[in-house]
């Protein structure tokens, strides 16, 4: 690289997207397996305790997940905890894609 380019403008001229942005793509991807139980079973039981309780069949979204309100910031950026905030944040229109290459896709151009 050379000396005095932004990193932003470097990325930008290469056509890359900023290491932040990749990982909540792949975190987001993530959360969009795990709802739709294209994961293993020991990964939905990371999940299963973090299911929103309230929710109620026949709801638009397919499952939510919720973050204890009293979480230390240490947790809530765990690697098993941080997908979670990203999903939550994800629109609707995004989580009901019919395929992982469909929310890919969406959550790409979004």
């Amino acid at each position: 690289a050379i000396q005095g380019t932004s990193t932003e403008k470097l990325l930008f001229s290469l056509g890359w997207k900023a290491l932040s942005q990749r990982r909540d793509e792949r975190k987001a991807t993530h959360m969009f397996k795990v709802s739709k139980e294209l994961v293993p079973s020991y990964v939905l039981d990371i999940y299963t305790p973090f299911l929103n309780q309230r929710h109620r069949p026949g709801l638009r979204s397919f499952r939510t997940y919720h973050i204890p309100a009293r979480a230390s910031t240490k947790f809530r950026n765990s690697p098993a905890i941080s997908p979670i905030k990203i999903w939550t944040n994800t629109p609707e229109i995004l989580k009901n894609s019919q395929s992982k290459s469909q929310f890919r896709r969406r959550y790409t151009t979004h």
